[in-house]
């Protein structure tokens, strides 16, 4: 593997590992919806108005743009995110660069990508 792929590589899992986002980002939501009453997914889009905070009462709260609904949404607690360029590099670039049988790298079986 080039030192600029792995660096790249790198870069992207902390990203994705510590949740951090930078404009432009584009990535699947899934979180528990209060006015919903329900799970919900949604695809976002993080831009200058987004943000990590938390609440008076200590809530975290995640603010992004949902892209279906056209307006800013708040998460609340727990979310998980899915970002397009994670599962790029796990289905295309670490398959050519290690191989199709990946085992080794991710001993995890159930682990859904």
């Amino acid at each position: 593997m080039s030192e600029n792929t792995e660096t790249f590589f790198m870069e992207q899992m902390k990203r994705f590992a510590d949740n951090q986002l930078i404009i432009n980002d584009r990535f699947k939501i899934t979180y528990y919806s209060t006015s919903d009453g329900e799970e919900i997914t949604r695809i976002g889009r993080w831009d200058d108005k987004c943000s990590f905070r938390t609440s008076k009462a200590g809530d975290k709260l995640m603010i992004y743009y949902d892209e279906e609904k056209q307006g800013y949404r708040t998460a609340k607690n727990e979310w998980k995110l899915e970002f397009d360029e994670i599962k790029k590099l796990y289905k295309v670039l670490l398959p050519k660069l290690f191989g199709e049988n990946m085992s080794e790298l991710f001993p995890d079986k159930n682990r859904e990508i």
